[in-house]
Formats: C-alpha cells, structure tokens, sequence
C-alpha cells in the first residue's frame, strides 16, 4: 500500500470552516468592546461636565451675598415645573466674556430650558448696578436640576430672601445625568 501523509478535503474544509466561525465571533466581539468603550468614554464626559458644573455652582454659592438693605442684592430660588430655578447675588469672577458685567458683585440666575435631546442648564450673568444680562449655556442633556434650601430645621424647595430677611443656611443642587445617576453638591453661603 501506498502510504500517502496531508489532509482529505473534508478535513481541510471542516478546519476553513472553524477558523471562519472563530474570527467572526472575535470580530464582533472586537467591536461590541470598541463600542463599549465609546459609550463609557461619553459617560465619563457628562460625569466630568457635571462634576466642573456642580464644584463652580457651589464656589458660587458659597460666594452669595444678601444684604436686606440693598435691594440689589438677591436670593431666591423655586421649583418651577419639573425643575428648579435660582437668582442670587455673588462675589466672583469679574470678566468671563468680552462685554460681560466687569463687577466683583455679579447676579446669577441658572434655570433649565426643555429641549428633545434633553434638557440644558443655562446660566444668565449680570451687573446688579447696570442690568444687562448675559446668557451662557452650561450643560445639555440633562435629566433633571434640583435645588433645595436649608433653614436651620427643614429643606424646602422654595427660598426668597426678602421674605427670609436672610440667605438660607444651605444649599443642595442635584442634576440628573441619566436614568437612576444623579451628582449633587451642598454648599453653604459664607458672607453674612
């Protein structure tokens, strides 16, 4: 008999087969990882987006100045609808944008336009000698923006300091980045 040594066709198409099954399996899964990589990344991004949103809201806060005497100055803050909105007068930063009110006392109000993808935080800046205000877009995409005020007993979701004749002892901002993820921040105003 004729010893011949190498493989049959069968088994030569059985082992063309199996290397094809393998590399489709790693091939999808190559790209289900490059996919889930992207989605954390984007995650990432609004967690840090947040995060810089809440540290800067709550310097912010901690700035507030009220002063019942001077009815420039202001602290208010309400739950309108799904979200909050707050006004407040604060010692900051003097000059964010060419044209921007150039005073150490600067008003604020942040307050949530709805849009389809989502809801955008927006920050509204002015001079409380002069009056023209600035609008400046802060975060999109958001689920939800909660504040909450603390009057030395309860938390209340309303505050008005010409009511109060006082800044309230603190303050807490939520925002909902997503389904179930919310980041919040608790500052205290520190000028009395």
């Amino acid at each position: 008999m004729n010893e011949q040594k190498g493989f049959t066709l069968i088994e030569l198409l059985i082992a063309v087969s199996i290397t094809a099954i393998l590399m489709t399996a790693l091939y999808k899964t190559f790209f289900s990882v490059l996919k889930a990589g992207d989605v954390v990344e984007e995650n990432l991004d609004k967690y840090l987006e947040a995060g810089r949103f809440l540290d800067r809201f709550e310097q912010e806060l901690n700035a507030a100045y009220y002063k019942n005497t001077n009815s420039r100055t202001i602290f208010a803050g309400e739950k309108k609808r799904m979200t909050s909105e707050v006004s407040f007068t604060t010692f900051t930063y003097s000059v964010l944008k060419e044209g921007m009110p150039t005073s150490d006392l600067s008003a604020v109000r942040y307050f949530v336009d709805e849009e389809k993808e989502g809801d955008t935080i927006y920050k509204e800046i002015w001079n409380p000698y002069i009056g023209k205000r600035f609008k400046i877009e802060v975060m999109r995409g958001i689920k939800g923006f909660d504040v909450s005020f603390f009057n030395g007993k309860d938390w209340a979701l309303a505050w008005d300091s010409s009511l109060e004749k006082r800044l309230p002892d603190a303050v807490k901002v939520s925002i909902a980045i997503e389904e179930g993820k919310e980041l919040s921040a608790l500052a205290m105003p520190k000028i009395r």
